[in-house]
């Protein structure tokens, strides 16, 4: 019976931490999603200062979750996010509009990939 018991606890803590991780996962990719359209509405509208503070602050949160993503998830598309975010200031700096919205759309594609890879589903699973 205590094996049972034992088994039914690891499990428990299993599915615990993996549910913890995952609404992680979520909110930091929301979040991010989120700072990047703000920053593309902002650009629209002719903010450009406010644009740098944007995509300065969603810097500065993925590179703290970044931390910790990279422990759990492959590193290619962690890099790949983290390298268009570095190149988003400097294509509004130089007012190349055109790179600027194709990295942003490239760079919530990979945020949008890196959740659904993670999501248990039969795709995922098989």
């Amino acid at each position: 019976m205590k094996r049972v018991a034992a088994a039914i606890v690891i499990m428990a803590l299993m599915l615990g931490s993996g549910t913890g991780i995952l609404l992680w996962l979520h909110h930091g990719t929301v979040d991010l999603l989120g700072d990047i359209a703000q920053a593309e509405q902002q650009v629209w509208d002719g903010e450009i200062k406010e644009a740098f503070e944007t995509l300065e602050q969603a810097q500065q949160d993925w590179r703290e979750d970044e931390i910790y993503f990279s422990r759990l998830l492959r590193h290619r598309e962690l890099d790949t996010v983290t390298v268009t975010l570095d190149s988003l200031p400097a294509y509004l700096e130089y007012g190349d509009y055109a790179s600027f919205f194709a990295m942003t759309s490239q760079a919530k594609s990979m945020i949008r990939h890196i959740w659904e890879a993670e999501l248990p589903s039969w795709n995922n699973l098989l």
